[in-house]
């Protein structure tokens, strides 16, 4: 783990408190030019945590760079400047936490706690993490129903920093069933080929892609499940099916938007943050 911090005092303080972390071993970096040094040097670490303001530039400068160099080492940033617009450019780069100076030694411990769980997520097993649009990261792994569930909490994790709690829930429940439809019905359950989950975090909206590599299909073809869920659900059960399944339409009550493209192998919902929603156009 890699603490970039200016400041010494606090930099030790916050080494040492994470050095007595299990199986945890901790460097430090007083500027960039150090921690480039440092990440070249080790190769394995698990965490970044750095604060924005540095003497020789900016933290999140050097999180641009290492994803331009497809280095998608997770990162935790600091500041005690409270900017939205830096927020959303440390989301957008990946960061999967941002922790607001001055802040008390617990809650520190219990947030890289949290966010090194987070980020076991999408960088363990199959998963991989990639930057394909700007603004955009995409998790891959392949099509079981166990990373479907490591997707969903990691994307749950995501939303937590902008949606209440009812939001989260109905997010959290959109996105597993849109992941299992593509697992489900997109690739056959066949686990070599895979799912494509992407998603943005933009001031008023959080946007998360799903897609498959099965033949697609038509949305008129769909049956609504809602229609009779009594019977939806004991005809999946006789077919040995999970107990869900309602994909689309149940999605559909869930955000605020849903689009799938003309082959029906990718969807993108839109989830707007608390407060933000545009309403309806004219």
């Amino acid at each position: 783990m890699l603490i970039i911090e200016d400041e010494e005092d606090l930099r030790f303080t916050l080494a040492r408190a994470i050095s007595m972390l299990p199986g945890t071993m901790v460097l430090e970096a007083p500027d960039l030019r150090s921690a480039r040094c440092a990440i070249g040097l080790h190769k394995d670490l698990c965490l970044g945590i750095t604060d924005i303001r540095l003497p020789d530039g900016s933290g999140l400068d050097l999180i641009r760079e290492l994803r331009r160099s497809n280095n998608l080492l997770p990162f935790v940033v600091m500041t005690g400047y409270h900017n939205a617009d830096v927020v959303l450019d440390a989301y957008r780069l990946g960061a999967l936490r941002y922790l607001a100076k001055p802040f008390e030694l617990d809650g520190f411990l219990t947030a890289i706690n949290e966010t090194l769980e987070w980020s076991k997520l999408i960088y363990g097993m199959d998963e991989t993490l990639t930057t394909p649009l700007k603004g955009w990261i995409e998790i891959t792994s392949r099509a079981q129903y166990e990373s479907a569930d490591r997707m969903r909490e990691f994307l749950a994790a995501l939303a937590s920093l902008n949606l209440n709690s009812e939001e989260r829930n109905d997010l959290k429940l959109a996105v597993e069933e849109l992941v299992q439809n593509a697992i489900e019905w997109g690739d056959k359950e066949n686990p070599e080929k895979h799912i494509h989950v992407s998603y943005a975090v933009f001031s008023d909206r959080i946007l998360i892609m799903v897609r498959d590599e099965g033949e697609g299909f038509k949305m008129s073809d769909v049956p609504d499940p809602t229609a009779d869920p009594l019977e939806h659900l004991k005809r999946r059960l006789s077919e040995g099916k999970r107990a869900g399944g309602y994909g689309i339409h149940l999605t559909r009550r869930m955000v605020d938007d849903i689009i799938y493209n003309a082959d029906g192998n990718a969807v993108i919902i839109t989830k707007f943050i608390s407060g933000k929603h545009p309403g309806p156009t004219l």
